[in-house]
């Protein structure tokens, strides 16, 4: 399966991210502001978001969307009720206490995670 993997609010995220060695389509967006969430997310198989909400209604409108993976300190900002209703993965990697690299590794430690148990099952 080739997965879309968007990141909502790149300019959020530290460190250099490694090149995923499975077939994939990378999108980059430097922010997301109001509005624009469901129009950078409905093709993605894998979103990340650091601060960008993500509304039932973005949810709802992104029928691919398997894995959401939350950067920044606040969870809340993802409908969490709707992700479990739709059996979407919610990851949340917290930034406090890592170095700028440790946080885009583990980032990307998450996201080949996510796609070996997906090409397992």
């Amino acid at each position: 399966m080739k997965h879309y993997i968007v990141l909502l609010d790149r300019a959020e995220i530290p460190g250099e991210l490694r090149i995923p060695d499975f077939d994939h389509v990378w999108v980059e967006h430097p922010q997301t502001l109001p509005g624009e969430c469901t129009d950078h997310l409905w093709r993605a198989t894998i979103g990340v978001t650091h601060h960008t909400a993500v509304s039932r209604a973005d949810i709802d409108a992104c029928p691919k969307l398997r894995l959401l993976i939350v950067t920044g300190e606040e969870l809340a900002a993802v409908d969490g009720e709707a992700c479990r209703e739709r059996g979407i993965r919610v990851i949340h990697l917290p930034s406090a206490g890592r170095q700028r690299q440790e946080q885009a590794d583990a980032l990307m430690d998450a996201i080949e995670a996510f796609v070996r148990a997906a090409a397992d099952s």
